[in-house]
This record gives structure tokens, C-alpha cells and sequence, in this order.
């Protein structure tokens, strides 16, 4: 049997400081949670949205401007969000991504998968796929629609998974989400869990007519659905 010899002659990454410092990160990365995300949110909304109030009202609930306005447009790379670039700012080797695999808006901090050949390709041992995910975001206009983003993150891999939604002006749209969003993460977990850590973050809009201003409401999830915040 022969052996690829760039196969078998495998680079020792174990005295990598660069491994050394992102393993570091990353155990500081497991302390980020669903209030980790709603400190940054709330900054980011106080900042980019009311901050500049008459452009925000010109764009906001204009669906795809809207969207753009706050996490970029749809077309996929690492630049272009204004959120993801508040976050990065924020926490030190943090990336993002937009339309990552289906996502609107993946962060991730860890380095990317090597030591992956491709047939008749011996030398690329690199990918451009990070091994893991801190964050999760999906942004959904349509409130009425939001419940296909809720199954979409209970599908994938992530940390924190984080959806941003918006109230059509009914009391009872907070109380329905809430239990939808219970109910698809009990479901699915019923035959394969997610790991234990995993956390769930609902936003929903909630604007101020008085002052004229966007708030939000936040609510949280364990891995099963179980609510972590009143």
C-alpha cells in the first residue's frame, strides 16, 4: 500500500504559540453567553440606531435596507456588516462571516480546519472552514416567518444561536414566540441533544413611539428550550 508522503509527514503544531493563544481564547469564549450578547446588542442599538435616529426611521422595517442597515447585505464574505464589525471591535480575534453556510451572520474565533487533503491535491492541508462557531445570528423582518429561522438554529452547531425578529404591534406576538421557540427546542432534542452549553437567544423589536426609539426585549434559552431569563 503507498502512502501520500505529505500525508504521513504530518506537521507537529503542538508548540504553536498561535494554537497556544487561540486555545486560550477560546476557553475565554466559553464564558460568552446570552448576556455577553445582549450587553453588545444594546450598545450597538444605542450607537448605530438611535444615535442617528432620521436615518435608522428612513431604513427601518424596509425589509432588505433594513437588514443591510443593521448586518449587511446578502452576499457572503467577511466585511460589509455593520454589527459584525461593532462586534469584532469588541472582542480580540473575533471573525464574522455573512451567508455563511445559510446563515445570515456566523462568528467564529477559532482557526480554521487543517490537515484535510483533497485527492490528487497533496499540498492543501488548509481549509477556509473554522472548526467551530461562537455565534449563531439570524435576522428575520417578517415576524409571521420567524419560526423557519427558530428550526434553522436548532439544525446547526454553535455556541450561542441568536435570532432578531420584530413585533407587528401585538401584545400577543411576545407571549407566541416565547412558546414557539420553547417548543422547537424541546423537539429537537428529543433524539439527538444538543451539547449542554449551547444557549438561545430570542430579540424582538420593540419600538418607543413616545421617544422614538428602538428597544428590544430579550429572551433565553437553555439547549432545551428551558427559559434562563425572566
Amino acid at each position: 500500500m503507498t502512502t501520500n508522503a505529505s500525508i504521513s509527514n504530518k506537521k507537529d503544531y503542538s508548540k504553536n504559540s498561535d494554537i497556544e493563544k487561540r486555545i486560550t481564547n477560546l476557553v475565554e469564549f466559553g464564558k460568552y453567553n446570552h448576556q455577553s450578547f445582549i450587553n453588545h446588542w444594546n450598545e450597538f442599538s444605542e450607537c448605530h440606531i438611535n444615535n442617528i435616529y432620521s436615518k435608522a426611521k428612513e431604513y427601518y422595517r424596509g425589509d432588505d435596507l433594513w437588514t443591510n442597515f443593521l448586518i449587511g447585505n446578502k452576499k457572503s464574505g467577511n466585511k460589509g456588516s455593520p454589527f459584525g464589525d461593532f462586534l469584532i471591535s469588541k472582542i480580540q480575534g473575533l471573525e464574522y462571516r455573512k451567508e455563511d453556510a445559510g446563515i445570515d451572520l456566523t462568528f467564529t474565533q477559532s482557526r480554521n480546519f487543517d490537515q484535510v487533503f483533497g485527492l490528487g491535491k497533496p499540498d492543501n492541508h488548509f481549509t477556509d472552514h473554522p472548526t467551530n462557531y461562537l455565534i449563531y445570528l439570524e435576522h428575520e423582518n417578517n415576524v409571521h416567518d420567524c419560526w423557519r429561522e427558530m428550526i434553522k438554529l436548532t439544525l446547526y452547531k454553535s455556541k450561542l444561536k441568536v435570532l432578531v425578529t420584530y413585533n407587528d404591534k401585538r401584545d400577543e406576538v411576545f407571549d407566541v414566540l416565547n412558546k414557539n421557540f420553547q417548543s422547537i427546542s424541546e423537539q429537537t432534542n428529543l433524539f439527538f441533544p444538543e451539547n449542554t452549553s449551547t444557549e438561545y437567544l430570542l430579540i424582538v423589536e420593540n419600538w418607543n413611539y413616545e421617544i422614538n426609539q428602538v428597544t428590544w426585549k430579550y429572551f433565553a434559552y437553555n439547549f432545551a428550550g428551558k427559559r434562563l431569563n425572566k
